[in-house]
């Protein structure tokens, strides 16, 4: 079973700004035809947070998948979450 990852409000904030021009309006599954539309942020208390991509699919657009950011980064072949949150870490220090 997968870990989910959770992360602080300002790592969600980098996580989209990071993301918004590599992800929203892109086709991840072809033979869905799977948009993503926007990015879905939940609170899960404690200061940590689920960052998940929201989609459409193109063919029947009353379902909204929910689509975690990891697979989704890992589709496109873009840096997943962890890789931006450590060089953004790496630069701050």
């Amino acid at each position: 079973m997968k870990k989910l990852e959770l992360y602080s409000l300002k790592e969600c904030q980098l996580l989209k700004s990071y993301y918004s021009d590599k992800v929203i309006d892109q086709i991840i599954e072809p033979d869905l035809k799977l948009k993503i539309v926007s990015f879905k942020i939940e609170d899960w208390g404690n200061n940590r947070y689920n960052f998940n991509c929201k989609g459409k699919l193109l063919t029947q657009l009353s379902i909204t998948p929910i689509i975690n950011i990891k697979t989704v980064a890992g589709q496109l072949g873009l840096k997943l979450p962890q890789e931006i949150i450590s060089e953004s870490n790496n630069v701050e220090n």
